[in-house]
């Protein structure tokens, strides 16, 4: 079997809007707007660069219906550029994919491969000696257990699973086409590729079952880098590395206010805890805005409320305070402080 790569991508959600900041005067609009589309445009270059052999989508490239058809417009573009350097692409829909009536009448560049929804199907790469097994959501609301119906692991070949599934063991997410680890590892495929969950997590490393997460942070509860996987196979034994490929990143910390005596206290612990977040992120031109919020006792037993937003990247002073207000100590009232940081346009690491 030759040696050969691709990329596991999924949860790409594309033109949904992030949420948490567009609503605060100054807030970046247009690079939230487009956070999506230019993480899969990263993503595509990445692709490019790296030369790999195929990529695999496994669900919610959408985001539910679409507000007009330019969106499958800028999907099908990407999906030229891809076919213009060779690459094939399979994808599997998902619960959002499903909602959308217009992805029925999307015509796709040719080296692009939807799995059916009435069935798994196994597509061969002959060249490669890879088959992946797929299916397609039919409705948003698929709550059988699909990987059970999934075709046997052809011999002598690279078998990939493209699923999306809620696996048992993640109810923080709806239970969409629910299955056990055992239904995949029993299939006795190499390699499954998941989507549904945002977050990175390897299920399994013999065979890898491996969800890639979401490809752009859309909120504060999606902290951290995002992107996809590029999986290198090197005498049938997979690796993967993360692709960081998205354009927004979220952050969240939590200050401890309490030795604070005023908001100039706050100030400098702030600039601390920033200074030090900023020593560890690469930092270019898109580091544009920071802002946090944050409740905390003050030593006098009341509670100050404080929202801070500067635009240095090393917050030498703040721009402007919101309202400041006191209330009895109630020791409930700790929500985390958080901040949207843009970072480099895309990164990598292990």
């Amino acid at each position: 079997m030759t040696s050969f790569s691709f990329i596991h991508a999924a949860d790409i959600h594309l033109d949904s809007p992030l949420s948490g900041l567009s609503a605060y005067e100054g807030a970046p609009v247009e690079l939230l707007r487009n956070a999506p589309r230019a993480a899969f445009s990263n993503l595509i270059d990445e692709a490019i660069r790296e030369r790999v052999d195929f990529m695999v989508i496994a669900g919610d490239l959408y985001d539910g219906t679409w507000k007009d058809f330019n969106t499958g417009l800028f999907f099908s573009g990407e999906m030229g550029r891809l076919k213009r350097e060779e690459i094939s692409v399979f994808i599997a829909h998902g619960n959002h994919d499903a909602e959308s009536e217009l992805t029925k009448h999307l015509t796709l560049p040719d080296n692009v491969t939807v799995f059916s929804t009435r069935k798994a199907e196994s597509k061969p790469l002959e060249p490669l000696g890879v088959v992946l097994h797929g299916q397609s959501f039919r409705d948003a609301k698929t709550e059988e257990n699909l990987a059970v119906a999934y075709p046997p692991a052809v011999p002598d070949c690279f078998n990939i699973g493209v699923l999306h599934t809620a696996v048992e063991g993640h109810a923080e997410h709806a239970p969409y086409a629910p299955c056990s680890l055992s239904d995949l590892t029993d299939k006795g495929y190499d390699y499954w590729a998941l989507g549904h969950v945002h977050e990175y997590k390897i299920l399994s490393e013999d065979p890898l079952v491996v969800f890639p997460g979401n490809l752009q942070g859309r909120h504060i509860r999606e902290t951290g880098p995002r992107g996809a996987l590029l999986v290198t196979v090197e005498n049938s034994k997979p690796t993967v590395e993360r692709l960081f490929v998205d354009t927004v990143r979220w952050h969240r910390i939590e200050i401890d206010a309490g030795p604070a005596h005023s908001l100039q206290d706050v100030v400098r612990l702030a600039r601390d805890r920033l200074e030090t977040l900023l020593a560890k992120v690469p930092t270019d031109d898109h580091l544009r805005r920071a802002s946090f919020s944050r409740v905390a006792p003050e030593p006098t037993a009341n509670f100050l409320a404080w929202r801070l937003n500067c635009a240095k990247k090393f917050w030498p002073s703040p721009t402007h305070w919101a309202t400041t207000s006191f209330g009895s100590r109630k020791s409930s009232l700790t929500p985390y402080p958080n901040w949207m940081l843009p970072p480099l346009r895309h990164a990598r690491t292990l």
